[in-house]
């Protein structure tokens, strides 16, 4: 069973990889050509990225959340290094992604990429944060609030794949940190999460929200669905409680100017190497968010 599934989740990537390629090269490249040939600016884009764990680690990485940290330095690299594009921070992403007409936009930036991590794992401290301080990368880190409760004094919490969650001292240690923020992703990052009543969603959403705020000292105003689920009752209800911004798992870039609830993603996978990395980045996979219009109209 194990091996037909591995077969199944190849027979995806490669096929995923395939419409990507086409679709950026035979697409967006001749696209970009002609906006310049008509001298006509396009838009600019904001590209959130989601990960989840970095860890130098030898198991089968089985569902590919874990990328490891000599990959992802590479991917800071050349993030860093690409031009007209810009790794902003959570302040940043607020300017830009409102309605003003006043916003300060970068002339010289055409792309902007947004870091975002969920779970809030503890490999996050000693995988992807030394890499971030190095490089005096900004992100966002969603957390997983059950290990926060106080009625509870588990040192020891798993996410969803096995892997161990920040405790409490950890996750004070990365709020000193200057660059990095912390937000919400769920009490208890539930399967099923809308499914659920109404009053249980609102207890799961206020009570990651009023556990971190104690913690930190700071209002909490985003959310990560989890698991990437979410419905119209869902963020009705993150609206009620106070969120201003709900992060998706859904493949897509977001504009700037364009004051949206809902910020779309690209997820990077254990199983992306640089080639496919720079394809994610640039816009390749956008293509997917058709998948979701197909999906709602059938």
């Amino acid at each position: 069973m194990a091996i037909l599934l591995k077969t199944k989740n190849q027979r995806h990537e490669k096929s995923t990889l395939t419409i990507s390629i086409l679709y950026y090269y035979f697409y967006l490249l001749p696209r970009k050509l002609l906006l310049h040939l008509l001298n006509i600016t396009p838009k600019k884009q904001i590209f959130v990225l989601l990960y989840h764990s970095v860890e130098d680690v030898n198991h089968e990485n089985k569902l590919g959340l874990n990328v490891l940290p000599t990959i992802f330095e590479e991917q800071m690299r050349y993030l860093l290094e690409s031009p007209r594009s810009k790794i902003i921070s959570l302040h940043e992403f607020e300017k830009l992604t409102n309605n003003k007409p006043n916003i300060d936009i970068d002339v010289d930036v055409d792309k902007y990429y947004f870091i975002t991590f969920d779970d809030g794992l503890r490999n996050f401290l000693t995988g992807a944060m030394p890499i971030l301080h190095k490089y005096n990368l900004p992100a966002i880190l969603f957390a997983i609030c059950k290990p926060y409760i106080s009625s509870h004094d588990k040192d020891h919490y798993e996410d969803g794949s096995g892997l161990p969650l920040l405790n409490k001292q950890q996750l004070m240690k990365i709020l000193k940190h200057p660059n990095i923020k912390v937000a919400s992703h769920s009490l208890s990052h539930q399967h099923n999460l809308c499914d659920l009543s109404k009053d249980r969603i609102v207890e799961d959403l206020k009570k990651s929200k009023e556990i971190l705020e104690a913690i930190s000292g700071n209002p909490i105003n985003y959310y990560s669905c989890p698991h990437g689920k979410y419905n119209r009752k869902l963020i009705g209800i993150a609206r009620q409680i106070g969120y201003k911004k709900v992060f998706t798992s859904d493949c897509d870039s977001n504009t700037v100017g364009r004051d949206e609830f809902l910020v779309k993603r690209v997820e990077i996978s254990g199983f992306d190497n640089l080639f496919k990395f720079k394809l994610k980045v640039n816009g390749a996979y956008n293509w997917k968010r058709f998948l979701k219009v197909l999906k709602i109209i059938f």
